[in-house]
């Protein structure tokens, strides 16, 4: 007897089937008998079966095999009636051990599953083509859900889901960095700055710890450097390259603190960027460190005491080197109402104006 309960499976299994894309594959693919027989002579045998209307009559494994190589579901059905209940129930067992005996797909595991992501273990999965609408959990963030839905025109439509959790980790790496301080040691540097200390003081204590903070991230993946350059009529290297671990660090606020509490001398900005840009040529071409010049004054630059031109296009020249080689650059202004839109000269502003007195 033929029920509508032994067709309804049937009819799932043919969808779950037509789902996978199996149902026009070679014979050879369904691990059945007739996989030695060419092309020809399995058309041949086709013709015969429809010819003779003998599908009732063939084993098990050969009702299958016609059943796959079916062009449309209108004729599969025309084939299912003339089986009996028992017949219907043997070809959903041999479907269910050809799924069975189909090699089980391996997830590889991954070790970097990404720059911010964990890595995810996954263990061997089998997805049976018999279960719907079933949510699977393998316990370590891989879930599975599968459904089979009733199409109005007797299909069905197979729907497959997978997707992992985790927790989403961050990974912050410090860079190393060869960082040159420029000091301005002007004889102004002495004069008064907030009413409480002088220019000089204040800088000392800013630098004294900009050294401690970079100092605090000092690790052996990440060796910063520092050198320090002072300028006044000239320019010298007052610390060459120097580690800043603690006892580099200390050499480097030693240097700091010794600075004279009255410096005295012009503002040779551009000496002192033209000693930076020799420090970083020395440094080395390695792309993996960042490199920054800091460069502290309290005035425009002068070879005397007027603004003078030609140190600082120098100072702007050897920036634009520094610049063009990957450094950066800062300027730090050690004085008080500072107007950073303030874009030229203190005279009226304007275009080609000049900052007070100037020497040409």
């Amino acid at each position: 007897m033929k029920t509508t309960k032994t067709f309804r499976l049937l009819a799932v299994l043919l969808a779950l089937v037509l789902g996978l894309g199996t149902i026009c594959t070679a014979l050879a693919e369904q691990r059945v008998p007739l996989d030695s027989l060419t092309n020809e002579q399995y058309a041949e045998w086709l013709k015969r079966v429809q010819a003779q209307n003998s599908f009732e009559n063939l084993p098990v494994n050969q009702q299958y095999a016609y059943l796959m190589a079916l062009e449309n579901e209108e004729d599969a059905e025309a084939a299912i009636k003339s089986l009996t209940e028992e017949q219907i129930n043997a070809i959903i067992a041999y479907a269910q051990a050809i799924e069975a005996a189909k090699p089980v797909p391996e997830t590889v595991v991954f070790t970097n599953a990404g720059p911010f992501m964990p890595a995810v273990n996954v263990a061997s999965m089998r997805r049976s083509v018999m279960r719907a609408g079933t949510e699977d959990s393998q316990g370590d963030g891989l879930n599975l859900f599968k459904t089979a839905t009733a199409e109005s025109n007797g299909t069905y439509k197979i729907r497959l889901e997978a997707y992992t959790t985790g927790k989403v980790t961050t990974t912050t790496t410090t860079v190393p960095v060869d960082i040159v301080l420029v000091l301005d040691q002007s004889g102004s540097m002495a004069y008064d700055f907030n009413g409480n200390e002088s220019r000089q003081a204040a800088m000392k204590k800013a630098v004294n710890s900009f050294i401690e903070a970079v100092g605090g991230k000092y690790n052996a993946n990440a060796d910063h450097r520092m050198a320090i350059v002072t300028f006044s009529d000239g320019a010298s290297t007052l610390q060459g390259w120097t580690k800043v671990d603690s006892a580099g660090a200390e050499t480097l606020k030693g240097k700091i603190n010794g600075l004279p509490n009255s410096p005295s001398g012009a503002t040779n900005a551009g000496a002192g960027m033209e000693q930076a840009e020799s420090l970083m040529g020395s440094a080395g071409n390695n792309p993996e460190r960042q490199k920054v010049v800091v460069f502290f004054t309290d005035g425009v630059p002068t070879t005397y005491r007027r603004f003078d031109v030609g140190t600082a296009n120098t100072a702007i020249t050897a920036a634009k080197n520094m610049k063009d080689a990957g450094v950066t650059v800062y300027s730090i202004g050690i004085f008080s109402s500072a107007n950073p839109n303030q874009l030229y000269g203190d005279c009226d502003g304007t275009v080609g104006s000049r900052w007070g007195e100037t020497s040409i």
